[in-house]
């Protein structure tokens, strides 16, 4: 008779944590979905100067620019000889540099590149993967 007892007032608080204290689900105000996000960093054709420089085996690419976000991995399409920088966010920024046939020879074998860019008044050097299409 006594567990009974016990067994009831603990169903009731039972009852008065979970179920008594719930919010009502018209209450809870939805959080709007964003399918998209906006890119971060710099996106499209950069127009600042740049310099694409091989020196002992290394390629180098100087764009002092503050990007906005951080480079991931950079590409040289020689079909149309141009530069893409992919970002963290999202971004890709466009350089169109002319290249020497030697130089576009050259850069065929590289898979890595070193990328000087302009973070906050300082010149920073990402080392990053390299694609040449």
């Amino acid at each position: 008779m006594i567990k009974a007892f016990f067994a009831k007032i603990k169903n009731l608080f039972t009852f008065c944590l979970y179920f008594g204290n719930r919010k009502k689900v018209s209450d809870v105000a939805a959080e709007p979905k964003h399918s998209e996000q906006p890119p971060i960093g710099t996106d499209g054709l950069i127009k600042s100067n740049a310099s694409f420089v091989r020196h002992n085996g290394r390629t180098v690419l100087v764009v002092m620019l503050d990007l906005g976000d951080v480079p991931s991995w950079v590409e040289y399409d020689s079909e149309i000889k141009q530069f893409s920088i992919v970002q963290n966010g999202g971004s890709v920024a466009y350089l169109s540099i002319f290249l020497q046939d030697e130089d576009q020879e050259a850069v065929k074998n590289d898979n890595r590149i070193l990328l000087v860019t302009k973070v906050k008044d300082q010149q920073i050097v990402h080392h990053l993967q390299f694609v040449v299409r």
